[in-house]
């Protein structure tokens, strides 16, 4: 018998490569000859084809097996390469996917999935450098989605190596809902003042709930100055507050709404205005209109006496005895003179009166716009109220949705190790079960093995007592012959026997080789057990410190955000308080002024009248 590998021929080598040859008999006098080829300290390159041919002088017989030696490196844990959170939009069917790298390539099973969706479930096989891949994939559609909104599916990996399984599990959730969508319809543009606040309200609709997040000219906000302050909150609601309105606010501002479907941007344009009346302006014009009616009486002053002179001096020519024509003619000029003074007075009132309705509508006008203003000011506190109202509400909605999330959260921790614990059991039982029906097995195959090996010793024995009479029988009719045949068969018996006592003592000290081996492996795998659960424990320990010491820290940092948020809301409110002290104040100062220039202008108007009265008196007099 010889040994080739990849065609070529075996040659022994201590310590590595080595096989043993054992011939005996059977019946019907035949021989049997079994060869065992033993390679020690393996490694990758003894990988390949191995052929053992038996030949004698009749004819060659061959019989084959591969051997693949895989190094300790190649091996990979099974470990999830997929997500666990998808998203399907309502109505519309999805696919549910899991998927698992490892080396060997790992085997993906799920659970708790409708018996419907198995046979429409497909894979995917891939590689990754020396490890492989494996996709699981299954439909599912909107008459099964429509019972909940969430849905969780598991999904099981595992490989195994040296004769240890290595399994893991992973929650698969599906949530139904709807990509993000802009819910005010337009693009809005938001007014404001400098030194003002302004609130900027982005609503997104969508299931689960958008997270929105805000940029100034693509930047994100806030922004921290050079002193260490910022001007731009995103409050609870995901509202930007911007407190105080600064000239560099005048731009556009992004907000972007995102969850697992899709993201949305739309852009609010923000406009920084200065007041809309300027009190300057207001006392340059009331200047300007009683500097005018001072100029205007000047005049008719003026007037009034150059008429009187005029008389005065037609009197004394007629007291002279100035010709009577002439006198008369004077006397016509005079009253002509008089005619047109009359009717410049009257388009003097006439032009008085228009200027006087002219600045009474300014007046108006004037007042229609304090009045505007007043009004636009008492709505933007009333939207501003609205907002904070608004606001409030919606902070304690989320707050409320987040305990809410919380617990499902902790309720799905607590079920899946609960499920850990269920599946690291049946692994557990499953490895026992295993075990057993090996030790049954191996029972089994040696119980067999003991009564072939007593039925050919008792077929021996018939066959030598066969021929022991045959040699008797033999040697009473040839003596001689039958001796030297006896003597031959003796000599054969004899080495027949000692190569089957060799054979036997070979035999037993492979079995208590191999039990030894198998005891030392016993202990090793019931040692690296105990090791794994010690591990294990101890990464229990360390995880449940862990979430307790992060549980805590984030209890710390909520209440420190609640503390921070009382403050600036403290603040703001201050704020505010003295920015409505100072816009009452303000308002109070323009309408005395107004107050004081309406007494003027009452007065002045009053004296006015009062002159022109007496004018007309004296005109009646004379």
């Amino acid at each position: 018998m010889e040994w080739y590998a990849d065609g070529q021929k075996l040659v022994k080598q201590n310590n590595h490569v080595d096989w043993s040859t054992t011939i005996y008999k059977i019946n019907g006098g035949e021989y049997a000859t079994k060869s065992v080829l033993t390679i020690t300290n393996s490694v990758v390159d003894d990988t390949g084809l191995y052929q053992c041919f038996a030949y004698n002088e009749h004819e060659t017989a061959m019989a084959s097996g591969s051997v693949f030696i895989s190094s300790v490196l190649v091996f990979e844990e099974a470990h999830f390469i997929s997500d666990n959170f998808m998203y399907v939009v309502d109505g519309q069917v999805g696919t549910v996917e899991c998927g698992a790298q490892g080396a060997p390539m790992p085997s993906v099973t799920w659970v708790n999935i409708p018996a419907s969706y198995t046979g429409d479930m497909t894979t995917e096989e891939g590689t990754n450098g020396q490890s492989s891949t494996l996709i699981s994939r299954f439909p599912i559609g909107p008459l099964y989605l429509n019972e909940s909104r969430e849905h969780v599916f598991t999904c099981l990996t595992s490989n195994s190596y040296a004769g240890k399984e290595y399994s893991k599990a992973q929650d698969v959730t599906v949530v139904v809902g709807y990509p993000v969508e802009w819910r005010n319809g337009t693009w809005p543009v938001v007014e404001t003042k400098e030194k003002e606040s302004a609130v900027l309200m982005c609503e997104f609709s969508g299931t689960p709930t958008p997270a929105v997040t805000w940029k100034r000219n693509g930047v994100s906000l806030p922004i921290v100055k050079a002193d260490g302050t910022f001007n731009h909150v995103v409050q609870s609601d995901d509202a930007l507050l911007i407190s105080p309105v600064e000239t560099g606010d005048d731009t556009m501002f992004t907000c972007t709404g995102t969850n697992g479907f899709n993201s949305v941007s739309m852009e609010i344009q923000v406009l920084v205005a200065g007041a809309v009346v300027d009190a300057v302006l207001y006392s340059t014009l009331s200047i300007g209109l009683i500097f005018l009616l001072c100029l205007i009486i000047l005049i008719m002053i003026i007037l009034y006496r150059r008429s009187k002179r005029r008389k005065k001096v037609d009197i004394a020519v007629s007291v002279n005895g100035t010709d009577p024509v002439y006198a008369n003619e004077k006397a016509l000029e005079k009253l002509k003179k008089e005619e047109e003074e009359r009717k410049r007075a009257a388009e003097k009132a006439a032009r008085l009166a228009r200027e006087k309705e002219e600045r009474e509508r300014a007046e108006k006008e004037l007042q229609e716009k304090l009045e505007e203003q007043r009004r636009k000011e008492e709505e933007i506190l009333k939207q501003e109220e609205e907002a904070r109202r608004i606001l409030e509400e919606e902070r304690l909605k989320k707050e409320a949705a987040e305990i809410a999330r919380l617990e499902e959260e902790e309720r799905l921790r607590k079920e899946a190790e609960e499920k850990e614990r269920l599946e690291k059991e049946l692994a557990e039982r499953l490895r026992l079960e295993a075990e057993e029906k090996a030790r049954l097995e191996e029972e089994e195959r040696m119980r067999k093995e003991a009564e072939e090996k007593a039925r050919l010793e008792e077929e021996e024995r018939l066959r030598l007592e066969a021929e022991e009479k045959a040699r008797l029988e033999e040697e009473e009719r040839l003596r001689l012959e039958a001796e030297e045949k006896a003597r031959l068969e003796e000599e054969e018996r004899l080495r027949l026997e000692a190569e089957e006592k060799a054979k036997l003592e070979e035999e037993e000290r492979l079995r208590k080789e191999a039990e030894e081996k198998a005891r030392l492996e016993e202990e090793e795998r019931l040692r690296l057990e105990a090791e794994e659960k010690a591990r294990l424990e101890e990464e229990k320990r360390l995880r449940k410190e862990a979430e307790e010491k992060a549980r805590l820290e984030e209890e710390e940092r909520l209440r420190l955000e609640a503390e921070e948020r009382a403050r600036l809301e403290e603040e703001e409110r201050l704020r505010k308080e003295a920015e409505e002290r100072a816009r009452l104040e303000e308002e109070e100062r323009i309408r005395r002024e107004a107050e004081e220039v309406e007494l003027k202008r009452l007065e002045e108007e009053r004296r006015i009248q009062e002159e022109e009265e007496r004018i007309v008196e004296l005109q009646r007099r004379e």
